[in-house]
């Protein structure tokens, strides 16, 4: 399991694959009879690394202020967009 996510397969823009990863990992670890917190910790560490290689190994918070920085810009263009088309009236 910790080999899919170092593939690339949780890395679907959702948090819901990581989530069912970390479950399958816990009930894999739990049947088992092994230490599920462990697993389930190696599991995060696997997502981690493919978190940090899918953001060019920004920082969490550098990733962010991009995504803010990208939304600001979209809306003072929507809104530059709407006061030309209602002010050609």
């Amino acid at each position: 399991m910790i080999g899919l996510a170092l593939c690339g397969w949780p890395s679907l823009g959702s948090d819901r694959p990581a989530t069912g990863l970390m479950g399958l990992c816990y009930g894999a670890a739990l049947l088992a009879h092994t230490y599920a917190f462990v697993a389930v910790f190696a599991a995060g560490v696997a997502l981690r690394h493919e978190e940090l290689d899918a953001s060019g190994k920004q920082m969490p918070s550098e990733a962010l202020a991009d995504v803010e920085r990208s939304h600001k810009q979209e809306a003072r263009h929507q809104s530059r967009t709407a006061t030309r088309v209602h002010g050609s009236r």
